[in-house]
């Protein structure tokens, strides 16, 4: 049963911490602190990306990634 504990504990913290990264590169990419990261912010921020990328993470096509979007080709690759 410990051993059990252990890895569900083991498993949950990693969630947590590749959560929290996850959290801190769209913070890190939000240079406004609007809750939305925009083509320009990627690039102010040095992040190599296309227009092209861009638009195809950008689902509602509002010119803006809320942390959905901005995670969704990330969640997409894992498929």
């Amino acid at each position: 049963m410990m051993y059990l504990l252990a890895i569900a504990f083991i498993f949950n913290a990693s969630i947590l911490s590749t959560s929290t990264i996850a959290e801190s590169w769209f913070v890190t990419f939000d240079l406004n602190q609007d809750g939305f990261v925009s083509f320009d912010e990627l690039i102010a921020a040095n992040f190599l990306t296309t227009n092209e990328a861009f638009r195809a993470a950008d689902l509602n096509r509002d010119n803006l990634l809320d942390k959905l979007e901005f995670f969704s080709p990330i969640l997409r690759s894992d498929n």
